[in-house]
């Protein structure tokens, strides 16, 4: 986006969603998804895993208060812009884009909330064969990037799109 000389403008950064498949050759990411987002609209926020004292029991230790059940739980939340202009400028470099718009990005980033249909199907054959009861498939590992040296793996757990 073109920099402008009103001081109120927001300042826009550049990020990406790297995906990566479980057994995914030559550490090359299977998808990579780029974007646009404002700073200020990025909130992050560190949720407490205390070990949770039984409330009822007026005699529980009070060495409770100290015990963690590991690292904090983070959550970001942020607006993300997604725009094809920077990509259609090079139409013949980025022919999906071209072609089809911003609906295969779309497509990946919900696609990253469901495991893979071959992981869910073997599975599901598994069950019905009696192998196995419950067994959760691996979703791809997600790496935002959203910096020079701010690179984690994240779990997305909703979006919304606003056309």
């Amino acid at each position: 986006m073109p920099s402008t000389n009103f001081a109120g403008s927001p300042k826009l950064l550049k990020g990406a969603f790297a995906v990566y498949e479980k057994d995914t050759p030559g550490g090359q990411p299977k998808s990579v998804l780029l974007f646009q987002f404002n700073p200020d609209s990025l909130k992050r926020t560190l949720a407490d895993r205390a070990v949770q004292a039984d409330r009822g029991n007026v005699g529980a230790a009070k060495e409770d208060v100290f015990r963690v059940q590991g690292p904090p739980i983070e959550t970001i939340s942020l607006t993300i812009e997604l725009d094809a202009a920077d990509q259609l400028e090079q139409p013949l470099i980025n022919a999906n884009v071209a072609e089809n718009g911003l609906h295969p990005a779309l497509a990946t980033l919900e696609m990253l909330m469901y495991p893979p249909s071959l992981n869910a199907q073997r599975i599901e054959d598994m069950a019905k064969k009696g192998k196995v009861q419950i067994a959760a498939a691996d979703l791809p590992l997600v790496l935002l990037v959203w910096g020079a040296s701010r690179v984690v793996p994240v779990d997305i757990t909703s979006f919304s799109v606003s056309e």
